[in-house]
């Protein structure tokens, strides 16, 4: 570490230029102290399968499963790469001076620039192999306990230039060096798992929300390519989720569900409900909450159906909704309902205070609380039951037109390397 501070001292730090004079000088020596350390540490032998290729050859090494700081070490029995670190390891004492020797790209991995900065900067290397040196990157974005491979990212593929994949073993009984102490079951041969390093950060999230924390694992690779959510998003829904969870078991059962929507337990809160409970287990666990709001409730928030709802609260038609006409066509629609809970619901559509609520009110209450939705979707035909058939006529109408309008506008250990790729 002293000798890696001292090369480094009179150095200028830039992303476009590699290290040169006495950072590069000392390289050598500093490979044969790592591999010292390495032999401190009881790694007294390490075998390696296969021969490492050229700079030239493949600019890129892969190397998975990823496990703890021992992975960097280990290859450099073979030579001394630069690599792809996240930022907050040069900090860590001897390993941050280490790793500052070896031309590292340091990542923050909760910054999106940083992350497209990193990608660049993995580019630029794999298309200058004879200026840089061969960059080790580890795919899978974050520690496991090497009992599966997750779902691995697209960085070190992106530039369409030669990898050689590389595979540690670690062949002790006992786990001595794995960061991650537990994580999804299966052998490093066995199919890999659609978990990501996200599905770490949702794990966190859950833990800071009061959750367990596997109510976070929703496989998140798959989820927000379907559903077009980022890891913010999902975020913000896993807290609202806990809002609903009442006694944080991580499933929010039919009780909890109505109480979140101020309904009395009613056919259409249940029907809902089910819509929600993909499997019929009696409860809405985080992943089947979140397709159900996406794909069950979203939709239900139509410009039709809102406008539909808003025409049958608006008894005088002049664009407003008292508390009055709300609690009328509430309670004959949800008998059961109570004061307190259409009080409460009144409150949180009309957030400007005003003593009764507009279009634009009911609009922006039901995209921030699209459970509602569905819910006026489901009893839309009971309601518009319950006021005059000519009224509905001249609501259907006018929409039709306004839609009209609308459209006409738009060993201790193994190395195994692989082929080239």
């Amino acid at each position: 570490a002293l000798l890696s501070s001292c090369a480094l001292c009179c150095q200028r730090n830039s992303d476009d230029e590699p290290l040169g004079g006495c950072a590069k000088a000392v390289k050598g020596p500093v490979r044969i102290l790592v591999r010292i350390i390495l032999f401190s540490f009881g790694f007294h032998w390490v075998k390696v399968k296969g021969k490492i290729a050229k700079p030239e050859e493949a600019p890129l090494l892969v190397l998975a499963p990823h496990s703890s700081f021992m992975d960097i070490f280990l290859l450099s029995c073979i030579r001394l790469v630069s690599g792809v670190s996240r930022k907050e390891n040069k900090s860590i004492p001897v390993i941050g001076s280490i790793l500052a020797i070896c031309d590292p790209i340091y990542v923050s991995r909760t910054n999106a620039e940083s992350r497209k900065k990193t990608v660049e900067l993995i580019k630029q290397r794999a298309t200058h192999p004879g200026k840089w040196p061969q960059t080790m990157i580890f795919p899978e974005g974050t520690c496991t306990n090497r009992e599966c491979l997750i779902t691995f990212k697209g960085g070190p593929f992106i530039p369409g230039r030669s990898i050689q994949p590389v595979v540690i073993k670690y062949k002790n009984h006992l786990d001595t060096y794995s960061w991650v102490p537990s994580g999804p079951k299966a052998a490093l041969d066995v199919p890999v798992t659609d978990h990501t390093y996200e599905d770490c950060q949702l794990m966190a999230a859950a833990a800071d929300s009061n959750l367990p924390k596997n109510s976070g694992v929703v496989e998140y690779h798959k989820i927000s390519e379907k559903l077009s959510l980022d890891i913010k998003a999902i975020k913000d829904l896993l807290h609202r989720f806990s809002e609903i969870d009442q006694n944080g078991d991580g499933l929010i059962n039919e009780e909890e569900f109505a109480q979140f929507l101020n309904l009395p337990p009613c056919k259409e809160v249940s029907k809902l409900f089910n819509l929600y409970d993909q499997d019929d287990d009696g409860t809405i666990d985080f992943r089947e909450y979140l397709i159900g709001l996406i794909l069950v409730s979203k939709p239900a928030s139509s410009e039709n159906t809102l406008r539909i709802a808003f025409e049958t609260f608006d008894k005088e038609g002049d664009g407003k909704i008292s508390k009055e006409s709300m609690k009328m066509i509430m309670v004959r629609s949800y008998p059961h309902i109570s004061d307190e809970n259409i009080d409460e619901l009144y409150k949180l559509i009309d957030v400007d205070n005003q003593g009764y609520v507009t279009y634009e009110n009911l609009k922006g209450f039901f995209d921030n609380n699209p459970e509602y939705a569905k819910i006026f979707a489901i009893r839309s035909d009971s309601i518009l039951a319950k006021i005059n058939a000519k009224k509905q006529a001249e609501i259907i109408a006018k929409i039709a037109v306004d839609d009209d309008d609308t459209k006409s506008q738009h060993p201790n250990a193994i190395i195994n390397i692989g082929d080239t790729i």
